[in-house]
């Protein structure tokens, strides 16, 4: 199981190759990740036992309610397996980019069972539109001050 932390940033080169902070995934990169179309415009990015969980976790939705079932279709139409090179970069199709906005400089976000992709302005703006909620948004989820 993942354990995912930390903001990184790096640059994707123009073959869509973008070098993996090992802080991020350890020294020892699987021969890939796999992907799901995250949200709010990033992409999700998972080691195997991960997403398998998170398509069993698909697996188990009701099927039989509409919007569930929607989501699972988008979710499962952007599911794809990201292979390393040789030299360690997590090699992205150019579609997959494109669509997310990657070029540059990428913002790499641990968010604990898996990591997410997001293009640097994208990110900036995400984190600009929610960081004078912070202690509302802890204590939504239940953090205790210390």
């Amino acid at each position: 199981m993942g354990n995912f932390f930390g903001h990184y940033e790096r640059n994707i080169d123009e073959k869509c190759r973008l070098p993996l902070p090992p802080k991020l995934v350890g020294k020892d990169l699987p021969a890939a990740f796999y992907a799901l179309k995250g949200l709010d415009g990033c992409l999700s990015v998972y080691p195997k036992e991960d997403f398998d969980r998170e398509l069993d976790r698909l697996r188990h939705a009701d099927y039989a309610d509409p919007r569930k079932r929607a989501y699972v279709r988008l979710a499962l139409d952007s599911a794809l397996e990201l292979a390393i090179d040789g030299r360690g970069r997590l090699v992205i199709p150019r579609d997959v980019a494109r669509a997310h906005g990657l070029s540059g400089v990428i913002v790499i976000l641990g968010t604990l069972d898996h990591f997410e992709l997001w293009s640097q302005e994208a990110y900036e703006k995400y984190v600009s539109s929610y960081a004078s909620d912070y202690e509302d948004l802890a204590t939504s989820i239940g953090v205790k001050e210390n």
